[in-house]
Order: C-alpha cells, then structure tokens, then sequence
C-alpha cells in the first residue's frame, strides 16, 4: 500500500513540475510582448504565437479587411471592417484593431466571431488618434486631439482599463508617444521625464535618470531597456540629420548612449530597434526604404535586395515597420501590382 501512495505520489509531483514547465514556456518574454506593444503603436500587423493579424485596404470602397492567419504570407480568415484599419493587436481570445468608420477600437475573437466596440471614440481620424497595447487583462491607450491641420497636438490622456473597455482610469495626460510595459509596471515619458506606473497598485513614480530628457523621443523598451532617441526630426532646410541614441535601465536610471549618427536623410517614418541597433524607415512618396546606424552614418546598402530590384517598397513609410516572433519585418508594396504586398524579413 505504501508503495502504490509513493508511486501517485511520485506522478503528483512529476505532472505539477511539467505543468510548471509547460506554463513557463508558454508565458511571453518580456522583450516578445514589449515587440507586440511596438506592432500595436505603429504597424497594421501583429502576431502572438502562431496567429498573424494583417489587413488590407480597398482603395474603392475606402474599407479595410483584417485578416488572421498562421504567418505573414498566408491567406486566412477575413473580417470587414467599416473603414480604414490602423493599429491591431493580439491577446489569447481575441484580435484587436482600430476602425475608422466605426470610430471605435474593436475586438474580435480569433474565430471572426462576435466582433464588438471596446473603446468608442467620436472624430476617431478627423482629428483624434489613438495608440494602445495590451499587456494580460489590461489595455493601456493614449487617446490624442490635434488641431484642424492635424499638425499640433491640443490634448492627450493615457488610460488604463480592461481588455474588454470596462474599469477605465485615466492615467496621466501630456503623456508622449510610444509606451511600454514590463514585469507589471508601465514606462512613458511625460514633461520630459521617465515615469513608471504600477498597473496595480494604480501608483506612478518618476524614475531619476542621469541623461537630460529634454527633446529625447521613446522609440521601443527591450525587457528592462528604455530606448529613446534625440535628432530624428531632420533639418528641413539641409535634410542633414544627427541622431544619437541610447538606453535608459528603468531599474537603476543609468542611461548608455549607443552612439551619435549623422547623414542626408529624408524625413524619418519610424525609428525601431533590433539586435540593440537603431534602424530608420525614411523617405517620400514610393521612396521608402531602410537602413541602419552604422559607423557614424546610416547604411542602406546592405537593406536593398528587400527591393527586388526596386519593384517593392516600404508600405507607406509609417506602418510598414514591425516585429514578428523576434525577428524585425517590414511589408513591402509591389509598384508594378496595385494591391499587393509581401513581408519580408530585415536582416541584422
């Protein structure tokens, strides 16, 4: 009798260690869900283990379809949307994505099915914008009111609430763009300073750092890595740009400066991070393109196979650029094929 109690027992222990594993791995990394948060700020696709959410956009009707498939190339289940669709996101359930015409961010189940408004906002892409991410139970955005021109922000506030919009509490407002989560507690930068809020407790705490923060721009947060950026606005006048860049360690405040970058670019879409190197997206019109810092300069040499011989380009500038399970991607547009695109990966 002992010996049949040793051997369940044994067959307890050894099933709640495997659980343990098995949860273990399949919980994310801080780093692969901080790549999501970056999707959902700046691209129109994102993934979450092996569901890939893209869309794509009728220039006829002015409608969006969202898409949800195993992988960047491949065909899936297709839901319409009422509008232009921008940001998206992905959870354990549902797809997450913003709907112009419906001038709500919506949520779906990864099925297609009951599609519902989560947060509602009225003049959503007349002159209101929003930016969010999602992080377990919660979903943090920043809803922001520009002026007519769309040039000058004239309010923002930050917001936490369920993944299905319930329980919202404002955060903070003038908070600026691109935010992060990890291990609990969210990073953002506010009247040039770096701020921490703990989604729990709902406290905030200004973090010290030994780096001025005065016209410094998030760009991405890599585990505890806080990368921002100074110069990415280029010169008009001359389109010489000096660019440096860095990391701030949320636990200590120590910023590492990663070094001062300077060349002729045209204006700059997005400033992503990969392998702790900064990578631009940068150009006009069907002249998008890629490169990365790289002694003292900006390289783009090595970034023009992604082109195939200059029939494809960087979807858009802005919201081409994004992570996918770890890797950096872009979508590309095909200039001879109205409607047709293609992701690719960007090298090291």
């Amino acid at each position: 009798m002992k010996k049949i109690l040793s051997l369940i027992l044994s067959a307890v222990m050894l099933f709640t260690v495997l659980s343990g594993v098995t949860s273990a791995s399949a919980k994310d990394s801080a780093g692969d869900l901080q790549y999501r948060q970056f999707n959902s700020q700046h691209a129109d696709f994102n993934y979450k283990g092996k569901t890939f959410v893209k869309t794509t956009y009728n220039t006829d009707t002015q409608k969006s379809t969202v898409i949800i498939s195993a992988s960047p190339n491949k065909s899936g289940k297709k839901i319409k949307a009422k509008g232009y669709v921008g940001n998206t996101a992905i959870d354990r359930n549902y797809v997450y994505y913003i709907d112009y015409g419906a001038s709500a961010l919506m949520r779906v189940k990864k099925n297609g099915k009951g599609k519902k408004a989560v947060i509602k906002c009225a003049g959503l892409g007349i002159n209101t914008e929003i930016d969010f991410i999602i992080d377990g139970k919660y979903l943090i955005y920043n809803k922001t009111t520009h002026d007519e021109g769309y040039v000058t922000v004239t309010s923002s506030a930050l917001y936490v609430c369920k993944t299905n919009g319930k329980g919202k509490k404002k955060i903070a407002s003038g908070v600026e763009p691109n935010f992060f989560t990890y291990k609990g507690n969210l990073y953002y930068l506010k009247n040039n300073r770096l701020v921490k809020y703990n989604l729990k407790k709902k406290k905030s705490k200004k973090i010290k750092v030994n780096k001025s923060l005065n016209n410094a721009e998030a760009i991405m947060m890599v585990d505890k890595k806080f990368y921002i950026a100074y110069g990415l606005e280029s010169p008009e006048s001359t389109g010489k740009a000096q660019i440096s860049y860095g990391y701030i360690d949320v636990k200590t405040g120590k910023y590492t400066n990663k070094g001062t970058y300077s060349d002729y670019l045209d204006p700059v879409h997005e400033a992503f991070i990969y392998n702790d190197s900064l990578y631009l997206s940068v150009g006009t019109g069907g002249g998008n393109a890629i490169c990365k810092a790289k002694n003292g300069t900006f390289d783009f040499d090595s970034y023009d196979s992604l082109y195939d011989n200059y029939k494809y380009s960087v979807y858009d500038g802005a919201g081409g650029i994004g992570y996918y399970n770890g890797k950096a991607i872009c979508k590309l547009i095909n200039f001879m094929k109205s409607g047709v695109f293609k992701y690719s990966y960007i090298k090291k």
